[in-house]
């Protein structure tokens, strides 16, 4: 992520009314993904996918949601399911397995 991308980001989760403090001491130029946590909410954002597609493909492909005027991208269920089994981590296929089952019963 570049420092200009780094910088609109952090501006972005602190319009969206998130004390952006904890972030100020993380390398957002690592790619490592940034975890958002409260009491009922999980944001993750990611900076590199992996998976059989590349960034752009999984932007033209992506889920977009508004509410209120709130306009937000969301990366689409198969896009999702594929990155998450080429990561290969034990919680990411607990996770696959979930979608699965909640999508197809």
């Amino acid at each position: 992520m570049s420092c200009d991308n780094s910088t609109k980001l952090l501006l972005a989760i602190e319009e969206f009314g998130y004390d952006t403090k904890p972030l100020q001491n993380i390398d957002l130029q690592n790619n490592e993904p940034i975890k958002i946590t409260e009491e009922l909410l999980k944001i993750d954002i990611l900076h590199d996918l992996v998976g059989n597609f590349t960034f752009n493909e999984a932007f033209e492909r992506k889920h977009v949601i508004e509410n209120d005027g709130l306009v937000m991208n969301f990366i689409n269920y198969q896009d999702l399911i594929s990155n998450k089994e080429s990561a290969k981590r034990m919680k990411d296929l607990v996770y696959v397995f979930i979608l699965k089952r909640n999508k197809y019963g």
